[in-house]
Order: C-alpha cells, then sequence, then structure tokens
C-alpha cells in the first residue's frame, strides 16, 4: 500500500498499547504524515507524547467541551436558530 497519499491517521482504540502497536506498523511501513490519537486519561497522553504520536486528545475533556458549547448555543439560540451542522441539529441530541 502506498501511503505517501495519506497525511494524517486518527487512532481512536480504547487500549494504549493497541495504539503504540499501530504507530509502531505505520513506522514500519515508513508513513511521513501526521498522527493522532484519542486517548481517555491525562497519564495516557502523556505515555503517548514518549511514542512519537503528533497529536493527542483526551476523550472526556474534548467530549465535555463540545457538550458545553452546544449547550451554550442551545441556550443562546432557540432550536429552530442554530446552524445546520451542529450536532444538536443532526438528530444527536438526547
Amino acid at each position: 500500500m502506498d501511503l505517501a497519499q495519506i497525511k494524517l491517521v486518527l487512532i481512536a482504540l480504547p487500549s494504549i498499547a493497541d495504539i503504540k502497536n499501530i504507530q509502531e506498523q505505520l513506522q514500519a511501513a515508513n508513513y511521513i504524515g501526521k498522527t493522532v490519537a484519542i486517548a481517555h486519561y491525562e497519564d495516557q497522553i502523556h505515555e503517548l507524547t514518549e511514542f512519537s504520536i503528533d497529536r493527542m486528545f483526551n476523550f472526556y475533556i474534548e467530549a465535555g467541551i463540545g457538550f458545553a458549547d452546544e449547550s451554550m448555543a442551545l441556550i443562546a439560540n432557540p432550536p429552530h436558530a442554530l446552524a445546520e451542522g451542529s450536532a444538536m441539529t443532526n438528530g444527536i441530541e438526547g
């Protein structure tokens, strides 16, 4: 497989060992693009930093920020006024 055209790989797995394994496989395949991973806990972010992952996102923090942003938008703008493409307008709301 030619990896030269791939610019970004997002790794979203529950196990840090699996994320590391995928990163090792990408490096062994001479992948030169960027790698992003989702961690569930802060200590996992530090661990992934040591393994050449370009950017890490904390699942709970990012989900919390997104939830807060959407909630504030809901308060500021009634549901009929929310912008197209918002998670709230796409039937994702609970």
